[in-house]
This record gives structure tokens, sequence and C-alpha cells, in this order.
């Protein structure tokens, strides 16, 4: 009985300070979630390219190439990831991506951001990541872009937009030919009537002239021959007497 009551006298000490502590962690919020550890960013070095460059004013649909170059030189456990910007870039898409001696990558996603992921552990190697796909509005700079990385890929995830930035490198573009293009707003085509009237155009209606059918009776007008005698004899017979 000695002993049982030893411990207890030592166990609830203990239980006691527990209880006060969590009562304190309540009051105070809860406590904070553990964050997860930083693993090492990628030994890299990177080169984009571009094709049209950058500045490039282009017609709407013109297919925009990237081409990534990612040389690893130091291989690690967890997985490898590429990922790019391609606002302004619609569909259909294309990705693909390689890597000597890694081979083609076990994920691609060539939605939002296109990525890539190799599984490790990876070997140092190089890694060529390319995408296109057509130009439906005005393309955004690819590089610099905080989605343009490559990056440890802690939960093999392809993507590298819930990682760390200590687990991410910015891609880079050394010759400068990684930019904006324009894309020209296409002009509201105006519609022109080509139809032809094949109407008969009716002729204008005309008064018709009146023929006579009646023939006209002269009404003959007296000559001095034919008025009356007794007027020319009239002297001859005032002189007669008669």
């Amino acid at each position: 009985m000695t002993v049982a009551r030893f411990r207890l006298t030592r166990t609830l000490p203990l239980v006691a300070a527990g209880i006060a502590a969590l009562v304190v962690a309540f009051a105070t919020g809860s406590p904070a979630a553990p964050r997860r550890a930083i693993a090492a960013a990628p030994v890299v070095t990177s080169e984009v390219n571009q094709s049209p460059p950058g500045g490039s004013n282009v017609a709407l649909g013109t297919t925009i190439t990237y081409t990534v170059s990612v040389t690893l030189a130091v291989g690690q456990a967890q997985a490898l990831t590429i990922q790019l910007a391609a606002g302004g870039i619609g569909s259909p898409r294309s990705l693909t991506c390689t890597s000597v001696p890694n081979g083609a990558a076990d994920s691609v996603g060539s939605g939002g951001a296109p990525s890539c992921k190799w599984n490790g552990p990876v070997q140092a190697g190089t890694f060529v990541f390319t995408f296109s796909g057509p130009a439906v509005e005005n393309v955004v700079d690819a590089v610099p872009s905080v989605s343009s990385v490559v990056c440890t890929d802690t939960n093999a995830s392809n993507t590298c937009g819930d990682e760390q930035a200590g687990d991410k490198v910015p891609l880079t573009d050394a010759n400068g030919d990684v930019g904006p293009v324009t894309v020209p707003a296409t002009p509201t085509a105006t519609a022109t009537s080509t139809a032809t009237s094949t109407r008969t155009p009716t002729p204008a209606a005309t008064t018709p002239t009146p023929t006579a059918t009646g023939t006209a009776t002269p009404t003959a007008t007296p000559t001095s021959s034919q008025k009356p005698v007794y007027r020319a004899y009239a002297p001859q017979m005032a002189r007669d007497g008669t």
C-alpha cells in the first residue's frame, strides 16, 4: 500500500501539469501545425528558348513553342519537377519531357502551368521540356515568373506551387529570346451584299395616241362667182328703169 501510494503521489503532479499545459494552449489558440521540413533545392542550371521570340506580333492561333533545358548537377532522392508559366496559350497543347539518363517523365500535365515530374531517386543529367500551343490572346512573359521553376517535389504532386521557396530554383533565359507576344485584335468583318437582281424591269406605261376613224366633210366657202347675180346687174337695171 505504501508503494502504490507513492506512485499515485508521483503521477498526479504530472497529470495535473499536462492538463494545465492543454488549458494554456487552448486559451491562446490551437497549437500551430508543424511546418514541413524544407528539402534541399535541386542543384541545377537552366535555359529557356521561345519561338516566335518575345516581342513578336503574331496572328491569333499562331503556335508558340518553349524548349526548356535543365542540367541537374547532383542527383537527389526526391522527385524533380519542371514547371512553366503559359498565360495566353490555348488548346490543343503539346508537352513532352525526356531526360538522359532518367528517361521520359513519370508524370506530364499540360494544363494551367504545364509541368513534368521524374520520380525519385533522380540521377544527375539533362532534362528537356518541350511545350507548345496556340496563342489565343496576348502571351505573358514566361521568364521570370513565379510559375517557371525547377523544384524538389517533396510530395511528388507534379506541381511546384505547393512547395516552399527553399525547394525551388527559377528557370533562366540567358539569350533573351523569352518574352511577351502580342496578338492584335481581329477586326470585325463588314458584310458586303453581292446579290444581283434578276427581276425584269416593268416598262413605263405609255398613253396610246387615238386614231381618227371618221372622215371630216369640209364646208364649202362661197367664191365671188357664186354670189347672187343680181348684184352684178344692179347698175344696169337702174339705168333701164327697172
